[in-house]
Protein backbone atom coordinates (compact mmCIF):
# COMPACT_ATOMS: atom_id res chain seq x y z
CA UNK A 1 0.00 0.00 0.00
CA UNK A 2 1.29 3.24 -0.99
CA UNK A 3 1.67 5.76 1.65
CA UNK A 4 1.09 9.27 1.48
CA UNK A 5 4.07 11.85 2.81
CA UNK A 6 3.01 13.02 6.14
CA UNK A 7 3.33 16.91 7.04
CA UNK A 8 2.74 18.20 3.57
CA UNK A 9 -0.95 18.70 2.97
CA UNK A 10 -3.09 18.59 -0.18
CA UNK A 11 -4.07 20.90 -2.07
CA UNK A 12 -7.85 21.25 -1.08
CA UNK A 13 -6.65 21.35 2.57
CA UNK A 14 -4.55 24.09 2.28
CA UNK A 15 -6.12 25.95 -0.30
CA UNK A 16 -9.95 25.64 0.68
CA UNK A 17 -9.63 25.83 4.44
CA UNK A 18 -8.12 28.77 5.75
CA UNK A 19 -8.09 30.99 9.04
CA UNK A 20 -9.09 34.36 9.30
CA UNK A 21 -5.68 35.56 8.93
CA UNK A 22 -4.52 33.59 6.66
CA UNK A 23 -7.26 35.03 4.59
CA UNK A 24 -5.97 38.14 5.15
CA UNK A 25 -2.67 37.44 4.09
CA UNK A 26 -4.20 35.90 0.54
CA UNK A 27 -6.36 38.77 -0.03
CA UNK A 28 -4.33 41.57 1.01
CA UNK A 29 -6.46 42.60 3.81
CA UNK A 30 -6.42 44.17 6.86
CA UNK A 31 -7.36 41.26 9.51
CA UNK A 32 -10.24 43.57 11.17
CA UNK A 33 -11.66 43.66 7.93
CA UNK A 34 -11.71 39.89 7.67
CA UNK A 35 -12.78 39.15 10.50
CA UNK A 36 -15.91 41.99 10.37
CA UNK A 37 -16.84 40.23 7.40
CA UNK A 38 -16.90 36.98 8.69
CA UNK A 39 -18.43 38.05 11.99
CA UNK A 40 -21.95 35.75 12.03
CA UNK A 41 -20.49 33.17 9.40
CA UNK A 42 -20.50 29.62 10.57
CA UNK A 43 -17.24 28.43 10.10
CA UNK A 44 -16.92 25.36 7.79
CA UNK A 45 -14.86 23.21 9.70
CA UNK A 46 -12.16 23.47 13.18
CA UNK A 47 -9.30 22.77 12.80
CA UNK A 48 -7.43 22.60 16.75
CA UNK A 49 -10.35 24.31 18.01
CA UNK A 50 -10.28 27.17 15.70
CA UNK A 51 -12.39 28.31 12.61
CA UNK A 52 -11.37 27.59 9.31
CA UNK A 53 -13.47 28.67 6.29
CA UNK A 54 -13.75 27.27 2.90
CA UNK A 55 -12.66 29.66 -0.29
CA UNK A 56 -16.16 30.25 -1.41
CA UNK A 57 -16.86 31.06 1.92
CA UNK A 58 -14.82 33.96 2.79
CA UNK A 59 -15.55 35.49 -0.84
CA UNK A 60 -19.13 35.43 -0.40
CA UNK A 61 -18.82 37.21 2.76
CA UNK A 62 -16.05 39.71 1.89
CA UNK A 63 -17.86 40.49 -0.92
CA UNK A 64 -20.89 41.28 1.02
CA UNK A 65 -18.77 43.49 3.11
CA UNK A 66 -17.47 45.27 0.44
CA UNK A 67 -20.80 45.69 -1.35
CA UNK A 68 -22.77 46.87 2.24
CA UNK A 69 -19.57 49.41 3.64
CA UNK A 70 -19.46 51.31 -0.18
CA UNK A 71 -23.11 51.46 -0.56
CA UNK A 72 -23.26 49.92 -4.04
CA UNK A 73 -25.95 47.16 -3.71
CA UNK A 74 -27.30 46.77 -6.65
CA UNK A 75 -28.29 43.87 -9.44
CA UNK A 76 -24.52 42.82 -9.53
CA UNK A 77 -25.31 41.20 -5.90
CA UNK A 78 -27.50 38.05 -7.56
CA UNK A 79 -24.27 38.30 -10.39
CA UNK A 80 -21.71 37.79 -7.66
CA UNK A 81 -23.45 34.80 -6.46
CA UNK A 82 -23.77 33.44 -9.50
CA UNK A 83 -19.83 33.52 -10.32
CA UNK A 84 -19.46 32.29 -6.80
CA UNK A 85 -20.91 29.06 -7.12
CA UNK A 86 -19.93 28.79 -10.89
CA UNK A 87 -16.07 29.55 -9.19
CA UNK A 88 -16.78 26.80 -6.01
CA UNK A 89 -18.25 23.94 -9.00
CA UNK A 90 -15.14 24.65 -10.63
CA UNK A 91 -12.67 24.24 -7.70
CA UNK A 92 -14.33 20.92 -6.89
CA UNK A 93 -14.08 19.82 -10.21
CA UNK A 94 -9.78 20.48 -9.76
CA UNK A 95 -9.76 18.94 -6.45
CA UNK A 96 -11.00 15.90 -8.19
CA UNK A 97 -9.09 15.73 -10.83
CA UNK A 98 -6.06 16.02 -8.96
CA UNK A 99 -7.40 13.01 -6.90
CA UNK A 100 -7.90 11.11 -9.78
CA UNK A 101 -4.81 12.16 -11.01
CA UNK A 102 -3.10 10.84 -7.46
CA UNK A 103 -4.80 7.26 -8.01
CA UNK A 104 -3.14 6.74 -11.41
CA UNK A 105 0.03 4.37 -10.24
CA UNK A 106 2.02 5.41 -13.14
CA UNK A 107 3.30 7.99 -14.86
CA UNK A 108 2.32 7.04 -18.49
CA UNK A 109 -1.69 6.98 -16.67
CA UNK A 110 -1.20 10.10 -14.88
CA UNK A 111 -0.20 12.00 -18.57
CA UNK A 112 -2.63 10.20 -19.96
CA UNK A 113 -5.42 11.90 -17.62
CA UNK A 114 -3.37 15.45 -17.56
CA UNK A 115 -4.03 15.52 -21.11
CA UNK A 116 -7.19 14.00 -21.49
CA UNK A 117 -8.74 16.26 -17.93
CA UNK A 118 -6.54 19.08 -17.09
CA UNK A 119 -8.37 21.88 -18.75
CA UNK A 120 -10.22 22.03 -15.43
CA UNK A 121 -7.69 24.01 -14.69
CA UNK A 122 -7.77 26.48 -17.18
CA UNK A 123 -11.93 26.32 -16.27
CA UNK A 124 -11.06 27.21 -12.56
CA UNK A 125 -8.83 30.12 -13.85
CA UNK A 126 -11.80 31.32 -16.11
CA UNK A 127 -14.26 31.53 -12.95
CA UNK A 128 -12.00 33.36 -11.26
CA UNK A 129 -11.24 35.86 -13.20
CA UNK A 130 -15.72 36.03 -14.52
CA UNK A 131 -16.05 36.14 -10.60
CA UNK A 132 -13.68 39.14 -9.75
CA UNK A 133 -14.90 40.68 -13.04
CA UNK A 134 -18.13 40.19 -11.44
CA UNK A 135 -17.49 41.89 -8.82
CA UNK A 136 -16.51 45.91 -7.63
CA UNK A 137 -14.06 47.53 -9.45
CA UNK A 138 -11.42 47.31 -6.70
CA UNK A 139 -11.64 43.27 -6.84
CA UNK A 140 -9.15 42.21 -9.46
CA UNK A 141 -6.14 44.02 -6.87
CA UNK A 142 -7.96 41.86 -3.94
CA UNK A 143 -8.80 38.19 -5.46
CA UNK A 144 -5.65 38.39 -8.10
CA UNK A 145 -3.35 36.84 -5.33
CA UNK A 146 -5.48 34.67 -4.14
CA UNK A 147 -6.24 33.15 -7.52
CA UNK A 148 -2.14 33.47 -8.33
CA UNK A 149 -2.01 30.82 -5.29
CA UNK A 150 -4.70 28.59 -6.28
CA UNK A 151 -3.61 28.37 -9.83
CA UNK A 152 0.17 27.79 -9.23
CA UNK A 153 -0.54 25.34 -6.77
CA UNK A 154 -2.87 22.93 -9.11
CA UNK A 155 -0.05 23.90 -11.79
CA UNK A 156 2.26 22.79 -9.33
CA UNK A 157 0.82 19.42 -8.62
CA UNK A 158 0.28 18.40 -12.11
CA UNK A 159 3.53 19.53 -13.08
CA UNK A 160 4.88 17.40 -9.97
CA UNK A 161 2.13 14.23 -10.26
CA UNK A 162 3.29 14.06 -14.10
CA UNK A 163 7.18 14.33 -13.73
CA UNK A 164 6.73 17.41 -16.64
CA UNK A 165 9.48 20.35 -16.21
CA UNK A 166 8.60 23.90 -17.83
CA UNK A 167 11.55 24.54 -20.36
CA UNK A 168 13.18 28.26 -20.13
Amino acid sequence: MRQRRQGKQKLSDRVMLISENRAAQLLERDRGTIKRALRGIDPDSFEQEQPRYRLGTVMRAVAAHTSLTSKSRSSGASSIEVELVALEQADIAVKAFLKRLRGERDIEGRRLLARSEGRVIGALEQAFEASITAQVPDATAVYTPLRNEVIGSAINELLSLCNWNIAV
